[in-house]
C-alpha cells in the first residue's frame, strides 16, 4: 500500500508540475498576442524557471525582448536555445537579427550561414544575408543570395536585386521583424 501511495504521489507531482509549466507558457502566449510583452516575459520566465530546457519559452521570451528593444536579454535567450538545441534555425536567425541591430555583421553572417544550412526556407534569411554581404563589400555573394532567394520564391528578392543595381541597398530593419510572431 505504501508503494502505491508513493507512486501515486510522484505521478501527481509530475502531472501538476507539467500543467503549471504549460499554463505559464499558455498565459505568456495570450499576453504576447495581446502585445503585453512585459507580462508575457514574466510568464515565459516562470515556465523557464520550472523547466530550464523549455526552448519555446526561451524563443518567445526572446521575441518579446526584441519587441521591447532589450537586445542583450534577447541575445542571451537565443544563445541559450542554441546551447540546448544546436539545430534550431530560428534561434540562429533571431540571434543574427540582434547582431545586425548591434552592427556586429561578422557574427550575424555566421548565424545566417547556420540558419540557411539548417533551413534555407526561413523567411528573409537569404535576402538578409545578401544585404549584409553587400554592406561588407561581397557584392557577388549578395547577388548569389538574392538569386537563390528568388528561385525559392522569396517575393522580396527582385526588390533587393533592383536596389543592388541602383547601389542603394541598406538593411531593412522593419522587414527583420516581419517574422517575429510567426511562431505563436
Amino acid at each position: 500500500m505504501k508503494k502505491i501511495f508513493i507512486v501515486f504521489s510522484i505521478f501527481y507531482s509530475l502531472t501538476t508540475f507539467s500543467q503549471t509549466v504549460h499554463e505559464c507558457y499558455k498565459s505568456g502566449i495570450t499576453k504576447h498576442k495581446q502585445l503585453d510583452y512585459k507580462g508575457a516575459i514574466k510568464d515565459y520566465s516562470s515556465a523557464i524557471k520550472a523547466n530550464n530546457l523549455y526552448e519555446e519559452a526561451y524563443f518567445n521570451r526572446g521575441i518579446c525582448e526584441l519587441k521591447l528593444k532589450d537586445y542583450n536579454a534577447a541575445l542571451k535567450d537565443f544563445t541559450k536555445i542554441i546551447e540546448i538545441d544546436a539545430t534550431y534555425p530560428k534561434a540562429y536567425y533571431n540571434r543574427a537579427t540582434v547582431y545586425i541591430i548591434q552592427k556586429k555583421y561578422a557574427k550575424a553572417l555566421l548565424d545566417l550561414d547556420k540558419t540557411i544550412k539548417l533551413d534555407i526556407t526561413i523567411p528573409n534569411a537569404l535576402t538578409l544575408r545578401g544585404q549584409i554581404r553587400y554592406i561588407i563589400g561581397d557584392k557577388a555573394g549578395a547577388i548569389e543570395d538574392f538569386d537563390t532567394a528568388k528561385q525559392i520564391g522569396d517575393k522580396h528578392a527582385d526588390e533587393y536585386l533592383a536596389k543592388y543595381r541602383d547601389n542603394e541597398l541598406q538593411i531593412d530593419i522593419n522587414r527583420l521583424f516581419d517574422h517575429l510572431d510567426s511562431k505563436l
